[in-house]
């Protein structure tokens, strides 16, 4: 179940946006990239670690109009910078597939410490 924009409500096995309880998706979701497990932990170019979640469907997120390769942390594919529709924190990334043939063709990379999970210490569900 994909809850409206800006839905806070209680549903099971969703992950939501840490600042204001939005609804992203669902533990379901959750999609191994390129046999990596579906929690990883990459470093940028300036030094910031960043774990990150990958999902194949994600909801309520407003993205940049454009997309890069640079930095990529997964080859073959652009990414962009995508936030909650609801309160505009950053969440994580939307990759789309930039060479012919990579499965799947787009899939998202939220940050762990930007949203809740079902059994994350105080996550009142």
């Amino acid at each position: 179940m994909i809850a409206p924009l800006g839905f806070s409500g209680k549903v099971p096995g969703a992950i939501s946006c840490r600042g204001c309880g939005a609804v992203i998706a669902s533990e379901a979701d959750a999609l191994s990239v390129m046999g990596r497990p579906v929690q990883s932990t990459y470093v940028n170019p300036v030094g910031a670690v960043c774990e990150i979640l990958t999902l194949g469907e994600a909801a309520n997120l407003i993205g940049a109009s454009a997309s890069t390769e640079a930095h990529t942390w997964f080859e073959g594919y652009a990414w962009r910078p995508v936030a909650c529709a609801s309160c505009q924190q950053l969440l994580g990334w939307r990759y789309e597939a930039s060479s012919p043939g990579l499965e799947p063709q787009t899939f998202f990379g939220l940050l762990v410490g930007a949203i809740t999970r079902p059994g994350d210490p105080g996550r009142d569900m």
